[in-house]
């Protein structure tokens, strides 16, 4: 890494030599990428100039700070994939989605044991929104089958509700599913 005479170091240099290793792995290591990067930035209208003259205003660009998610931001996130109108599994499907809607609210209002970020990682495998959107909305699609559990495709990003007669019954399923899986990439 560069240290000379690190074969003489002794236990009582032990901070110092720590602090080099440090210095090295976050800066040095990387020293020659950044000074390309600046030069390039600068070779168009000294664009790295003006954004270190500007710091404040750029940091959310360069610098991403994920915000509290909220029930509006999760109903923007899916999109629904619904039977033909006037079907008997649109009826089913339109009480699956006014059920998933009360397990957001529910959520937003403090009164689920579950949050916004655990649906995200269990859906996405991310546990925020990223600075750009996922690369599309979120499918839902819907099954009837007895006794199976909403499930998931993180790479796809597709959700699977069931279709219900009680509404309650996506609070109840999605709970427990939330609570009693172990997290991705984590079986």
């Amino acid at each position: 890494m560069g240290i000379t005479n690190v074969y003489k170091v002794a236990r009582e240099d032990k901070e110092i030599l720590i602090e080099m290793i440090k210095k090295h792995h976050i800066y040095y290591r990387i020293s020659g990428e950044i000074s390309q990067f600046t030069s390039g930035m600068n070779d168009v209208n000294k664009a790295w100039d003006m954004i270190t003259s500007h710091a404040e205003l750029f940091k959310p660009i360069f610098c991403f700070k994920p915000k509290e998610i909220s029930g509006e931001d999760m109903l923007r996130l899916f999109k629904f994939n619904y039977s033909e109108p006037g079907s008997n599994n649109r009826a089913l499907e339109d009480l699956t989605v006014f059920g998933w809607e009360s397990f957001l609210q529910s959520i937003e209002d403090g009164d689920s044991e579950v949050t916004f970020s655990e649906i995200l990682v269990f859906v996405t495998g991310s546990d925020h929104i990223p600075p750009c959107g996922f690369s599309k909305l979120i499918d839902v699609d819907f099954y009837t089958i007895e006794g199976r559990l909403p499930s998931t495709s993180t790479c796809a990003l597709q959700l699977w509700l069931p279709r219900v007669t009680d509404p309650g019954m996506i609070t109840t399923t999605m709970v427990r599913v939330l609570t009693g899986y172990y997290g991705f990439l984590k079986v």
